[in-house]
């Protein structure tokens, strides 16, 4: 499975459950930036945080550490490094707000 078309399907199922369409365009765009092959658990980590992005607006890999620790570990585990998993939610936090 490309982790991009299926990182994009959990994005649009959040954006529908939050009533917010005019994200999905913006999902797909930070799935297009690079080649995203995501394992699904860390597409499960990247929904929980779009999550945190929609409802408080931009979110730091040190401001999960506090706000939730656990998905901060599941994290860390899932993308390997600290800094890789930094810059996804980098990514994923300026794509997300130019739409808002």
């Amino acid at each position: 499975m490309k982790g991009g078309s299926a990182f994009t399907g959990c994005l649009d199922s959040v954006y529908a459950s939050l009533g917010i369409k005019h994200l999905q365009e913006r999902s797909l765009s930070y799935c297009g930036q690079t080649q995203r092959d995501l394992t699904p658990d860390q597409i499960d980590v990247m929904k929980q945080i779009a999550e945190f992005i929609v409802n408080d607006g931009a979110i730091t890999v040190t401001d999960l550490n506090e706000i939730n620790t656990n998905l901060w570990r599941q994290g860390i585990r899932t993308f390997g490094q600290v800094l890789r998993f930094s810059e996804e939610i980098t990514a994923l936090s300026r794509i997300l707000l130019k739409a808002a």
